[in-house]
């Protein structure tokens, strides 16, 4: 209930709002209770064949809160739901303010994201219409219908008591109790349905290409199976406490009745009052009885409060100093035993694993360029997320002109660095949209400079739309080796001193690879380049070549002192020109 509370409307619009809400919820109960009261005074009143002006003031009553009641009711909805709704949005943009400076070093996957913005935001809108303004409206107008019992009699007051506990307590504390752990399962496999279902669709042609589409929807399948049992579970325990509650409701209204009579006969208590005391516990009933179902609703609401919680708590992988230091020209930048290691889980309950850098020393100087190469999961790709303070260093150094990147702000450090990896994004825009990004003042001149620069030009030119050309969500109007070549194009466009630039070369062609790599190496006099590549054809030029494995430097030289060491650099480029010569023996038989 603590994150509930955390996370209830009046933390984002105040409390004047949800004040009222619960009002007119109340008054809608108060209306109720009393058209009851006045409708039983008057039939039984009736029934003795009074004059007509002994009930007047009856019928006004019950005209005047049949009136009040439907008119509560209207406003409370009114209120209630904009209450809801603007928290619910108050909420989500709180959020999307707070994943900005946990990307991407303490973001899980976007699934996960999308169920915790979304979903679980959803879920909490069931908390104050459902829960929280039910409660507060339940307990004022149970102690207004026992301080009206109490008045008639100290053992109707006890008796509605003792109902009002079964129905409004013990009922409501079952349910929870029946029905907390499966809803909090369906709230997280929810969330990883929805993990799965964007991962599948990110990945569906590979899922097709692989014959394993019919296995992902398997599983999804079996995820909603799951969160259908969990639903069915649930319902079966809101049964059950609805059951209780209303076992509860006609025991105590035969049981005020059964205290009554007596009071009747001894002459204490009005015969008109056994109808009014009937029904007004009735009504009052109908004010707690909602309760045993809105408890079912409580266990997924407390779930889905957790894990927004856990996002709003989440810590940043980075934090700017509070006085950050002046970065440099970004001439040079040097690792010192670089460590690191990734955290596998979210938020505070993240845990490191094993080092992806154990021990790295690097140089980069402005007009020599530096590749690092190794096997997948080597720890190259990490490198360049320590540089964009992705995550921060520890232990170890990582120096900008001879300043530890932990004491610039992030922002000026990234002016600094032009990067291009075969994860960047490509949006649904144009061409000059996307090159854009990098330069939002850039003339199509120098849009086509970068794409000559990128070996793209030739096909940009080549389309009916040229720069206007549109590229799709993810590039999807585009191949492959398009696509890095656009991510390229952006990054020399950029312009900056550093340039980080992973697997520039994935899915071109050998000899498209071969005049990317060389026009990069033309340009290298007016930055520090890195290069992070599987591909170890056209690196010859390269300043040094730094051999990773399993985050440590096993190799490290020029491309002739690596060949002739006969180390993992060596048999790495055997295997990759016998790859290559295979490829070429194939293609030729093919043809």
């Amino acid at each position: 209930m603590k994150a509930i509370l955390r996370l209830a409307p009046w933390r984002v619009v105040g409390r004047r709002g949800p004040a009222l809400g619960a009002g007119l919820l109340f008054a809608t109960a108060a209306s109720g209770v009393l058209l009851m009261a006045c409708s039983a005074w008057l039939i039984a009143k009736a029934a003795l064949r009074p004059s007509i002006a002994a009930l007047h003031v009856a019928i006004a009553g019950v005209r005047f809160f049949g009136l009040a009641r439907a008119v509560s009711r209207y406003l409370e909805r009114l209120v209630v739901h904009d209450v809801t709704l603007r928290a619910s949005g108050a909420w989500r943009a709180k959020l999307a303010r707070g994943l900005a400076p946990l990307g991407p070093g303490r973001l899980g996957t976007s699934g996960d994201l999308l169920a915790r913005v979304v979903a679980d935001v959803e879920e909490l809108e069931a908390a104050y219409p459902r829960l929280l303004a039910p409660m507060a409206a339940a307990a004022l107008a149970t102690a207004g219908v026992g301080a009206f019992l109490a008045t008639r009699g100290p053992a109707l007051a006890i008796a509605w008591a003792a109902g009002v506990l079964a129905a409004g307590v013990i009922a409501p504390l079952l349910v929870l109790k029946l029905t907390r752990a499966g809803e909090a399962r369906r709230v997280a496999r929810r969330a990883t349905l929805h993990a799965r279902l964007v991962d599948g669709i990110r990945g569906l042609p590979d899922l097709v290409a692989f014959g394993r589409g019919r296995d992902h929807a398997d599983e999804v399948a079996a995820l909603a199976r799951e969160m259908a049992a969990d639903e069915r579970r649930g319902a079966r325990g809101a049964l059950a406490g609805t059951a209780l509650s209303g076992a509860a409701t006609d025991l105590c209204v035969v049981a005020l009745l059964a205290l009554a009579i007596p009071l009747v006969r001894a002459g204490e208590l009005d015969g008109i009052q056994l109808a009014v005391i009937a029904l007004v516990a009735l009504a009052g009933f109908e004010v707690v009885a909602p309760l045993a179902a809105a408890f079912r609703v409580r266990g997924g609401i407390e779930a889905a409060a957790a894990r927004v919680a856990a996002l709003l708590d989440a810590e940043p992988a980075v934090r700017d100093p509070g006085a950050p230091e002046v970065a440099g020209p970004g001439r040079r930048v040097e690792a010192r035993g670089l460590r690191f290691a990734y955290e596998d889980g979210f938020g505070r309950r993240a845990k490191p694993v094993a080092f992806a850098l154990d021990g790295l020393d690097l140089v980069l100087e402005r007009g020599r360029v530096v590749a690092l190469v190794g096997p997948s999961g080597a720890g190259k790709s990490t490198l360049v997320q320590l540089l964009l303070r992705a995550h921060d260093v520890a232990p170890g150094q990582l120096l900008l002109d001879g300043v530890d990147v932990r004491r610039l702000a992030a922002a000026e450090l990234r002016k600094r660095l032009a990067v291009a990896s075969v994860r960047d994004h490509v949006f649904a825009g144009t061409l000059a949209e996307n090159l854009r990004l990098a330069a939002p003042d850039a003339d199509d001149a120098r849009l086509w400079d970068a794409l000559e620069r990128a070996e793209l030009a030739a096909f940009a030119r080549g389309l009916p739309e040229q720069l206007a050309t549109w590229v799709g969500e993810h590039g999807v109007a585009l191949s492959g080796g398009e696509r890095q070549r656009l991510v390229l194009a952006r990054a020399l466009l950029r312009d900056a001193p550093v340039r980080l630039l992973d697997e520039p070369t994935a899915h071109l062609d050998t000899e498209t690879a071969r005049r990317v790599i060389a026009r990069l190496f033309a340009e290298r006099e007016s930055c520090a380049t890195l290069i992070v590549s599987h591909r170890l054809a056209g690196l010859e030029a390269a300043d040094e070549i730094v051999v990773l494995d399993r985050g440590r430097v096993v190799e490290r030289g020029r491309w002739e002192a690596l060949v002739s060491a006969g180390g993992a650099f060596a048999r790495a480029l055997a295997e990759e020109r016998g790859a290559a010569a295979l490829d070429g023996r194939i293609s030729s038989d093919s043809e």
